[in-house]
């Protein structure tokens, strides 16, 4: 299996008062969306939707379970977890960064999610 990489391009997060899979407690979901384009036109050349299941601190995380798109067109699914702690961090990045960048690496089990590079010292925008 190959490496992909692609941009989030949307998210939603949700919380749950009583969620329970199996005998565990699951408090949140964080649902992703990416997209890999075409660097000359632009064009969407692949479709991913990530849910990143958060399980409690004391849980182990389990290796991601990455799927490809099929066909052309057809979406990509990609199920990892974070612990709790995580979950913030996960947030912050969501909400403050642009661009955000997708890695999967399928032969490893290994999903990255990073910022697009930044000048040092840029400081956050303060609004006015």
């Amino acid at each position: 299996m190959a490496s992909y990489d692609a941009e989030v391009v949307a998210y939603n997060i949700v919380l749950y008062s009583h969620f329970v899979i199996g005998t565990e407690n699951v408090p949140a979901w964080i649902k992703l969306r990416a997209q890999a384009t075409d660097p000359d036109t632009g064009a969407v050349t692949a479709s991913w939707e990530l849910d990143c299941r958060i399980r409690p601190d004391s849980a182990a995380v389990l290796s991601p379970d990455i799927h490809p798109p099929a066909t052309p067109g057809s979406v990509g699914r990609v199920y990892f977890q974070k612990n709790l702690r995580e979950m913030p961090i996960m947030i912050d990045m969501l909400r403050n960064e642009k661009p955000i960048w997708l890695h999967l690496n399928g032969d490893k089990k290994i999903v990255v999610l990073m910022t697009g590079e930044e000048p040092v010292g840029e400081g956050e925008l303060l609004g006015g």
